[in-house]
């Protein structure tokens, strides 16, 4: 089917959306990822609180990943661009990020699910913990540099 300019109209309209709900997506996934970080946190420092702080972490844990998931999708499967520019730019450094939160989203539940398991607990939690923080960071920083 060739590409005709009313229906290529009604893809960039098509892709405007999807991308809006990209950054709304994004928006409330750093809110739920920055609160998962604070229960994490929270176990960390009081571990006395850890079994009743846990399920609410496992709670945002799984809204956290899925929020991330639909996100993600709305941008990989938006129609493309009417131009692709060779230059670095925000959108980049978005990008760039992006691999980082995206390894991080992946990561840092696999490594909660390890601790169970873990030879050396603390070891383990450690790398858990920086790996949520690193996350939460990277995700933070690809909404900024869009907004700023």
């Amino acid at each position: 089917n060739p590409l005709t300019p009313e229906a290529r109209n009604h893809e960039l309209k098509v892709r405007r959306g999807m991308l809006t709900a990209h950054l709304v997506g994004g928006i409330a996934t750093v809110g739920l990822l920055a609160s998962t970080v604070v229960i994490g946190q929270n176990m960390f420092d009081r571990p006395m609180d850890r079994g009743v702080l846990l399920p609410t972490h496992d709670a945002l844990v799984l809204a956290s990943v899925s929020a991330y998931s639909v996100t993600a999708l709305l941008a990989a499967f938006s129609p493309p661009p009417m131009l692709r520019r060779r230059e670095f730019s925000t959108i980049t450094l978005h990008r760039g990020l992006a691999f980082v939160h995206l390894a991080g989203i992946i990561l840092t539940p696999l490594l909660g699910l390890s601790l169970k398991q873990a030879l050396s607990y603390d070891q383990q939690l450690a790398f858990h913990q920086a790996a949520g923080i690193t996350t939460a960071v990277a995700l933070t920083l690809s909404m900024l540099v869009l907004v700023f």
